[in-house]
């Protein structure tokens, strides 16, 4: 995981990530390493891996002096289904410093589903950067809450082809019920 190669490390993480949960103990450490890339490619593995101990460790990267460690945290947490990183993901979201963690973390709150991130979501939608926008659409037609639906509706009127889209995307999703089984079609 040191090699100055980052795709030696990368393929480390992955060799790491294919001998599966006893790795763990490796990859925490790993995301205490000072360099940087060692962290970043640490971050991403233990998202692969989706274990549950490595949430808390994830959540203090999201606070990371690198931005490249802070990204790949906010990722890693969205692809472990665990709602203590809701928080730290909203917290993530409202950060007007860095648009990339902001735009992982509206993935990542879209992936874990929970209906506490809908209204941070829909605020979201007004933002001044597009992709933001799109970011926010898609988490909300992921987490398929009829509250978005007004929001999305506004959304559908956006100045950028690509926010309409995902509004669209979204509405049909919400369209689909929590479960895609059709259970609230009247949107």
């Amino acid at each position: 995981m040191d090699d100055p190669d980052f795709n030696v490390r990368l393929a480390a993480a992955d060799a790491l990530v294919a001998i599966g949960a006893a790795a763990t103990a490796t990859l925490l450490s790993a995301l205490g390493s000072e360099n940087p890339d060692v962290r970043r490619a640490s971050a991403l593995a233990l998202g692969r891996l989706g274990e549950a101990k490595a949430v808390r460790p994830l959540i203090d990267a999201v606070k990371d002096s690198d931005a490249r460690v802070r990204n790949a945290a906010a990722v890693a947490l969205g692809d472990i289904p665990d709602h203590r990183a809701l928080g730290p993901l909203l917290i993530a979201l409202k950060d007007g410093d860095d648009e990339q963690l902001r735009h992982n973390a509206a993935e990542a709150l879209g992936k874990l589903g929970d209906v506490r991130a809908v209204e941070p979501l829909t605020v979201t939608l007004a933002d001044p950067i597009a992709h933001m926008r799109v970011a926010a659409a898609v988490a909300l037609g992921k987490i398929r809450d009829p509250r978005a639906a007004e929001s999305l509706q506004l959304a559908r009127k956006d100045t950028h082809a690509t926010v309409r889209q995902a509004a669209e995307t979204a509405l049909a999703c919400l369209r689909d019920g929590p479960h895609g089984d059709g259970s609230t079609r009247a949107l």
